[in-house]
């Protein structure tokens, strides 16, 4: 019998892919106000967005166990291309931008951010 396509039998998915998925959790708005300017990320399901000095999108994926964002900015700005997410609630995270520094997030109403 073979395997199809993604670790699944019989339409039922593997501990594979279960383990890959991105957290849905993550899935909101993320205010930071670390040093220098308000950064706001939006995260839905894959999908990722900053809004700040710089406007970025990009995704975010599961990867050795952890969730990475990874984004491309419209004017080339490479401050927060690639984060590593840490969790310490269920309203607040830490995003590790590698060459940046760290932003410590809050879970936020967007809407009261961007206009």
């Amino acid at each position: 019998m073979s395997t199809p396509t993604g670790g699944a039998v019989n339409g039922t998915p593997s501990t594979q892919d279960a383990d890959d998925r991105v957290d849905t959790t993550l899935t909101g708005s993320w205010a930071s106000f670390s040093a220098g300017p308000p950064v706001v990320l939006r995260i839905e399901g894959s999908r990722v967005e900053l809004l700040g000095e710089s406007h970025c999108r990009g995704t975010l994926s599961k990867e050795d166990g952890g969730h990475v964002i990874r984004l491309k900015c419209d004017d080339g700005n490479t401050d927060r291309t690639l984060g590593k997410i840490y969790r310490s609630g269920t309203s607040t995270m830490t995003v590790d931008w590698e060459g940046f520094g760290a932003d410590s997030m809050q879970r936020t109403d967007s809407e009261s951010f961007i206009g």
